[in-house]
Order: C-alpha cells, then sequence, then structure tokens
C-alpha cells in the first residue's frame, strides 16, 4: 500500500479551508491545516508535508513571508509550495517567484477552476516530492 503525500492547507477563511481540505482528502493526500501562516510555520516544522499549499493573504504571517520562511530553513527548503493568489497582481506574482514558489493559482475565478488548476498541479507536486525522496535516500 502506497502511503499518502502529506500536504499542509494554510488558509485564513474557514468556509474555503474546509472545502479544500475535504477536496483534498479525496483525492488521497492526509492533510493538516492551518488558519494562519505562523500556526502554518510551526506546522511545517512538525508535520513535515511534502507540499504546502497556502493563501497569499493568510492571516499573521502571510503566503509570501511563510514561503520565504520555508525556503530560509535547510530542513524545509525543498518543500513543494503552491501559493493561492486571491489577485491577479503582477507585483504579487513576482514576489512570489523570485521568493521560490512552485506555483501560484489564481483563485479570482471559480471553485470549479480553481480544483481543476490544483489537480493538475497537485498531480505534479505528488510525483516531484517522490523524485526528491528517490534522489534523498539513494545519496
Amino acid at each position: 500500500m502506497q502511503q499518502r503525500s502529506r500536504l499542509l492547507l494554510v488558509d485564513g477563511d474557514a468556509n474555503r479551508r474546509s472545502r479544500l481540505c475535504n477536496w483534498l482528502r479525496g483525492m488521497d493526500f492526509e492533510v493538516r491545516t492551518a488558519a494562519d501562516g505562523a500556526s502554518g510555520l510551526l506546522a511545517v516544522h512538525e508535520y513535515r508535508p511534502a507540499v504546502v499549499l497556502a493563501t497569499a493573504d493568510a492571516p499573521i504571517l502571510n503566503g509570501l513571508l511563510l514561503l520565504e520562511a520555508i525556503r530560509s530553513t535547510d530542513s524545509t527548503h525543498l518543500t513543494h509550495v503552491i501559493l493561492l493568489m486571491p489577485r491577479n497582481s503582477g507585483e504579487e506574482l513576482t514576489r512570489a517567484w523570485k521568493a521560490g514558489a512552485d506555483l501560484c493559482v489564481p483563485c479570482t475565478g471559480g471553485e470549479a477552476d480553481l480544483f481543476a488548476t490544483l489537480y493538475r498541479a497537485l498531480g505534479e507536486a505528488r510525483l516531484r516530492s517522490e523524485s526528491r525522496f528517490s534522489a534523498a535516500v539513494a545519496v
């Protein structure tokens, strides 16, 4: 039996967090959630997820600052990070890419569009995290 990939969902919107969490569990991810970026950063170190899915506008520590913190730590810098971008701000997107986001997903459209984009992105993230794990084990 294949182990489920660990995913941490960081979102300050309780309704969206609940809907995404249920959908992600249906995709066979082992999901933990955090309501703000500060709690999310603690969870990254404790839970060691393969993927962090965070909203750019998460409270306390926004998604961009969370991403920068993840990338600045040796034990977490390889974690796959996907940012949900609530606005189509070129400046925010540029900051996210420069900070090392693996993917930025706009959530300005409908939920169906968001889930379709995430479905593809999470499949790619799962493959990348498996190959990173395999490479680390081979060393």
